[in-house]
């Protein structure tokens, strides 16, 4: 046991020795020189919804209209040619030596 303790205190006076780098020397000068952000009130994005089977209807109404959008997204670029005629033609015929 202490042994452990020995081991413990001397890992806490070698990290106690360690250098910390300065933080203003990372920040570069045009965050420097930059506003804070515009705070807004989390009260309404924390709040529990009136109507949490409404709510979860939202959310489910926008995922699926999503989903749509990705699917039919996804089929127009299945369908488009990326390559033209005559270069799908000379691939089509391959390479002979």
């Amino acid at each position: 046991m202490p042994l452990t303790r020995l081991a413990s205190a001397a890992l806490l006076a070698l990290a106690a020795c360690t250098q910390v780098p300065e933080l203003g020397a990372v920040v570069p000068p045009d965050l420097r020189a930059a506003e804070y952000p515009q705070l807004i009130p989390l009260g309404p994005e924390l709040s529990v919804p009136q109507d949490p089977t409404a709510e979860a209807e939202r959310v489910s109404d926008n995922l699926n209209a999503r989903v749509a959008r990705l699917k039919r997204r996804a089929q127009a670029l299945n369908e488009a040619s990326v390559v033209d005629g005559a270069t799908r033609t000379r691939m089509e015929e391959g390479v002979h030596p």
